[in-house]
Parts: C-alpha cells; sequence; structure tokens
C-alpha cells in the first residue's frame, strides 16, 4: 500500500538535513526509543520525515541491534537516498 493511501493523501514533511554526526545521533536516539521496555512511538512519524523518526521506524521493524548494526543501516540510508535523488 503506497504512503500517501495511508496518509489519506496528504504529504510527508521532509524536514531532513544534511547527514552528520548529529543526525546520525538523532537517528539512533530514534531507533533506541523505539525499543525500549516501553517502546516510544513518535506521532510526528505520521506529520513529517526527520532523521529521528527514520530511526525510530527502523527501530520498530527491526527491534534491538548493536551500535554498529545502527551505523551500517544508517550509511545503507544515506547512500539509498542520495541514488534516489534527495537534495538534503
Amino acid at each position: 500500500m503506497p504512503w500517501g493511501d495511508i496518509m489519506n493523501g496528504e504529504e510527508l514533511k521532509d524536514d531532513r538535513s544534511p547527514p552528520d554526526k548529529r543526525r546520525l545521533r538523532a537517528f539512533k536516539t530514534g531507533w533506541t526509543d523505539a525499543t525500549k521496555e516501553e517502546p516510544e512511538w513518535y506521532e510526528t512519524n505520521k506529520e513529517k520525515r526527520t532523521h529521528q523518526n527514520m530511526g525510530n521506524l527502523f527501530g520498530w521493524v527491526y527491534g534491538e541491534a548493536s551500535n554498529a548494526i545502527k551505523e551500517k543501516v544508517w550509511e545503507q540510508y544515506v547512500e539509498i537516498n542520495k541514488e534516489l535523488g534527495k537534495d538534503w
């Protein structure tokens, strides 16, 4: 199902800044928040794209992961966005 259908046709605001160490930390924080004993789902996941929100979504999908795995996913996430023409 296309994301637009899930969002009732509304577009998500893309609020992501160019990737850097600070954005990587935000991505990891989002992932960790999704895998806590009491997981935190960000309501903003439905409103905008941020690196922290994207990390939160990955955390919900994949669960707990090592720092090395999170960094590897981050690198792939950044590379895929570049290949798709994302102009940070």
